[in-house]
């Protein structure tokens, strides 16, 4: 029998060091494990790709930038209008594929389906990119909305997601909530050996989405703490720029680690750092949550109380949550009520290390599958 064509389309893939192509490097194998499909991903250009199971078409040009964006995108259409398969599946990465998948399935009448990692253009403007509620915005999101009638099932990675398209009108019925998954297993039961100063880390991305600013001004006016900055970014050189300025000794930065080293350098420390900036609620889930999750870490997370990542860890009461405005002195208390009484730091990590068990691959590797099959 001939078997069906599954098209993947995300223009981030292994090897290429964000967090979405370090999921994908384990997702996709353990895709491809259906034999009676035939896989192809489409992805962007640079580095030689191999992925088992997995046919690679390289689209667009070497660069993160917009018009590279725009190459993908204009390149995907042409290649799926000619042969667009038996089912496609598009992240929102690049932010355009929402329309892809919408205009193919018009035109094809081709099954498409949605996994949203973050929302455009509504992010593009809670961060300053693009001018809030002006015509380009407008247009965008009357573009998505128009497109969205055509997509079979959209993949949120957050319950404040979900509401954010329920809120649009979209029937809950065609929505799939499915968080993701850290891509380090979990680790044994914690011991976190508090000594001052008390270790703080932020690992991942330093991009649009975060803002450690408050947080570097805080640890910098204390002994009592140290903060370890891991990653790269745009906002590196603003946040280089900063230490600088203040003049101390007790924030360090560092680059990426590979995935195998991973576990080792999240235990390093004794509080995981997660940032995201305010309005973002529904938009976007820092996904390095799960990560220090996974390794017993407590976090202090620096997000909208009323986010996935607020709710997770206000309901399992395994960190702190200071509202990225801070316009009460939050961050300080936290910081104090954590130096005054470290076991609690312990009582914290220890919640943290059973709830990170809901979040591994295993956990997540069903949901994924479904939505990359056939029904």
């Amino acid at each position: 029998m001939k078997r069906r064509i599954v098209t993947f389309v995300c223009q981030a893939a292994p090897p290429r060091q964000n967090s979405t192509a370090q999921l994908l490097s384990q997702l996709l194998p353990e895709i491809a494990q259906n034999q009676a499909n035939h896989y192809r991903l489409m992805t962007g250009s640079g580095s030689q790709i191999h992925i088992d199971g997995w046919q690679i078409i390289q689209l667009g040009g070497t660069s993160d930038g917009l018009w590279s964006k725009i190459l993908f995108f204009l390149s995907a259409f042409v290649r799926l209008f000619f042969r667009p398969g038996n089912l496609i599946v598009a992240t929102s990465n690049p932010p355009f594929n929402l329309w892809l998948l919408g205009m193919i399935s018009r035109v094809r009448r081709v099954p498409v389906r949605y996994w949203v990692l973050d929302v455009y253009p509504e992010v593009l403007e809670q961060t300053g990119y693009l001018k809030k509620n002006g015509w380009f915005a407008r247009l965008w999101r009357r573009l998505n909305l128009f497109f969205l009638k055509n997509i079979q099932q959209i993949m949120v990675i957050g319950k404040d997601m979900q509401a954010h398209f329920e809120s649009m009108g979209i029937a809950p019925e065609r929505l799939v909530y499915q968080p993701l998954w850290s891509i380090i297993p979990v680790q044994e039961s914690p011991n976190l050996e508090i000594e001052p100063p008390i270790r703080l880390q932020y690992s991942g991305n330093l991009g649009l989405l975060s803002d450690l600013a408050p947080l570097v001004r805080a640890v910098a006016a204390r002994s009592d703490y140290s903060l370890e900055i891991i990653g790269s970014g745009s906002q590196k050189p603003m946040l280089l720029s900063l230490v600088s300025e203040l003049g101390v000794d007790n924030i360090h930065f560092g680059d990426f680690v590979p995935i195998g080293q991973l576990a080792d350098n999240l235990a390093r420390c004794q509080v995981g750092v997660v940032s995201l900036r305010s309005g973002l609620a529904g938009l976007a889930v820092p996904c390095k949550i799960y990560g220090i999750l996974a390794v017993g870490r407590p976090l202090l997370a620096l997000v909208p109380r009323d986010s996935e990542v607020g709710d997770l860890i206000t309901a399992h009461e395994c960190g702190w949550v200071v509202s990225p405005d801070d316009d009460q002195g939050q961050l300080e208390s936290a910081l104090d009520q954590l130096a005054r009484n470290p076991h609690v730091l312990q009582k914290a990590a220890e919640r943290a290390h059973e709830l990170g068990q809901s979040y591994s691959f295993s956990q997540a590797l069903p949901g994924l599958k479904a939505f990359f099959e056939f029904w």
